[in-house]
């Protein structure tokens, strides 16, 4: 979810293990922290995409948004 100066990326349960490894870095939807409000950056293509299409999402802004991401079961 995009409101300009706030982005929301929420991770469902049901969300692959292997998405949220190869995205997040993290091994399972309960070990993302609440704390978080970035992407880390990992070789991986998963993290690429969801780099270039949140940067894509900056672009059109003054300034770039506030990250949170948020897990939900």
């Amino acid at each position: 979810m995009d409101q300009d100066d706030i982005m929301i990326l929420y991770i469902g349960h049901t969300v692959h293990p292997s998405w949220i490894q190869n995205t997040l870095g993290v091994e399972q939807h309960s070990h993302i922290r609440d704390d978080v409000h970035s992407i880390p950056t990992i070789e991986t293509e998963e993290n690429a995409l969801l780099h270039a299409f949140i940067d894509h999402l900056n672009d059109e802004k003054p300034y770039a948004a506030t990250l949170y991401i948020i897990r939900f079961v």
